[in-house]
């Protein structure tokens, strides 16, 4: 069979409310609702529940996301070898190596910190 599954009774929504705003309240609705890619009457039950909203993310900020933590992970990775030759007493250590992975967490966090913030 085809159509949307049905809910368990504890969780169908069967009352509904009506409210009335004025212009500028509407307004202000509609801004955060196209903000947040939320529908209205989801948004509003968030704020009434909740509390407050948490938007959505786009699947451009995810992939957004997904490259930090990778770089991220890479330059952990690098401070990680660093920190064992050390402790280990192991090789040599330059103050470029150290240098070079400070330098490649300041890039990262310069490059994404308008976006992801």
């Amino acid at each position: 069979m085809g159509g949307r599954p049905v809910k368990p009774t504890d969780e169908r929504r069967s009352f509904s409310v009506t409210v009335k705003f004025n212009k500028e309240e509407m307004d202000t609705l509609k801004k955060a609702e196209e903000q947040t890619g939320i529908p209205r009457a989801a948004l509003i039950r968030e704020l009434v529940f909740k509390g407050r909203v948490h938007p959505r993310i786009t699947p451009e900020e995810l992939e957004m996301l997904k490259e930090f933590l990778l770089n991220l992970r890479a330059i952990g990775t690098n401070i990680n070898g660093i920190a064992r030759m050390l402790n280990a007493g192991i090789g040599r250590v330059t103050t470029g190596q150290v240098e070079e992975s400070l330098a490649q967490l300041r890039a990262l966090a310069a490059r994404y910190q308008n976006k992801l913030l």
